[in-house]
């Protein structure tokens, strides 16, 4: 069986060309948020979410004038039209959860909208009610149809009015499932940073206890150091005292030999004069 083609309305069409335009200002770079951007602007005025071939065609046959040359992919655009479907689903999912039909609560919002499109009927039934007696009284079918026309214009009114009301709703629930998407993908990026510093936290503590051990084995090693540093201080000033000692003992010997060559050169002075 063949697909249904699709129909939209020129209304439509100038909605989604100018929705499709905004999204391409606005997101020059990013495809991903390009194409959600899109697919929001089509269901918020078509109310569904189509394949991926049709948004693929629309981004392709934009008017030239508007210069949209980006080309995503089918895959791609897959992706987002998953994305969207889940936000959906999960918006659906929460308000079938929380919320349930409340007939009391759509009367007090119906109501003030029906007398607003009837008064103007009432106003005239009430007019034509207190002219009756007027020889210019329009006959029962003038009367009856004039009162259809009214009755058709209110329901028209009243119509337009609940789908701008259900566009609207529509467009709150998209925003909706954008935020409570936002927020769960804010929850994870939470949960993902505590889970990081509490990691963090753990590898401190561990650095910290190793910090400790290694302040208390470098304490170990400077007081080791410290006694062997004393003792050679010590074993250096005992040398240096068994060296000077040494050396008093040497220079004492030399004194001494120098007397002793002193005494010998003498003696050996006076002999030869003697010999002579």
């Amino acid at each position: 069986m063949a697909r249904k083609k699709l129909e939209w309305t020129d209304a439509q069409r100038r909605l989604i060309i100018d929705g499709i335009g905004r999204c391409d200002t606005q997101f020059p770079q990013d495809n991903d948020r390009f194409l959600d951007a899109v697919i929001d602007e089509i269901g918020a005025v078509t109310g569904r979410v189509y394949g991926a071939s049709t948004y693929d065609k629309l981004i392709r046959t934009m008017p030239e004038s508007m210069s949209i040359t980006r080309r995503p992919s089918l895959t791609t655009i897959q992706k987002a039209i998953a994305r969207a479907q889940d936000t959906l689903r999960s918006a659906t999912h929460d308000d079938n959860a929380t919320t349930k039909p409340d007939v009391g609560l759509s009367r007090e919002v119906m109501a003030p909208l029906l007398r607003e499109a009837l008064a103007p009927i009432h106003t005239l039934l009430a007019a034509l009610a207190s002219t009756q007696a007027t020889p210019s009284q329009p006959g029962p079918d003038v009367q009856s149809t004039l009162e259809l026309e009214l009755t058709r214009a209110a329901l028209t009114d009243v119509h337009s009015r609940l789908r701008q009301r259900d566009e609207e709703i529509a467009a709150l629930r998209v925003e909706l499932g954008k935020a409570m998407a936002e927020r769960d993908l804010a929850s994870t990026r939470v949960a993902g940073l505590l889970d990081g510093l509490r990691e963090t936290f753990q590898t401190t503590g561990v650095e910290v206890v190793r910090l400790v051990e290694s302040a208390k084995r470098l304490t170990g090693t400077e007081q080791y150091l410290k006694l062997q540093a004393d003792s050679v201080r010590q074993q250096a000033m005992a040398e240096t005292e068994r060296l000077r000692d040494r050396t008093k003992s040497l220079e004492a010997r030399v004194d001494q030999l120098m007397i002793e060559n002193d005494q010998y050169r003498r003696a050996l002075t006076a002999r030869r004069q003697s010999e002579n």
